[in-house]
């Protein structure tokens, strides 16, 4: 699904996800020149589901309740479940099996963006910290819009 008319954007002062009015901004964008092909990794049982409907649907994170759904994407073309978080500690699917290539880009933003525009009361320092342990956040990247995909 494509937002027609409105750019996302970060509102770094507000410290919010949200869109902004751009008449010049109708229809899909494709990939903006400064960002990286993009992936989303998953198992097996939700691979089919993602395949069904064409696209990432935004998920709140648990650890995270009051930051706003997002779709979770890396620009890791190879799986390192520690790297990107996905070690299965609190699942018990193997979340590396599938990915998915980004098709449309509207609303990408870079996770560490959103980390340091959002206050303590949105995003917990320590749940931060926690998540970002031995891992690359500086590969994750995120969108508050259905974000379309393929198989790759």
């Amino acid at each position: 699904m494509t937002v027609v008319g409105a750019t996302p954007m970060l509102q770094i002062g507000k410290g919010v996800l949200a869109s902004q009015p751009n008449p010049a901004a109708a229809g899909r964008s494709a990939r903006p020149g400064v960002v990286p092909a993009l992936y989303h990794y998953t198992c097996w049982h939700m691979a089919s589901r993602i395949i069904a409907v064409g696209a990432l649907l935004p998920n709140a994170h648990p650890f995270l309740p009051r930051l706003r759904a997002v779709v979770w994407l890396t620009s890791e073309p190879e799986p390192d479940a520690v790297a990107l978080g996905l070690t299965a500690e609190h699942l018990r699917c193997d979340r590396t099996k599938v990915r998915f290539l980004v098709t449309e880009y509207e609303g990408v933003v870079p996770w560490l963006a959103v980390v340091d525009s959002q206050p303590p009361a949105v995003l917990d320092p320590r749940i931060v910290k926690r998540l970002h342990a031995g891992r690359r956040p500086e590969t994750w990247w995120v969108s508050p819009f259905p974000t379309p995909v393929v198989p790759a």
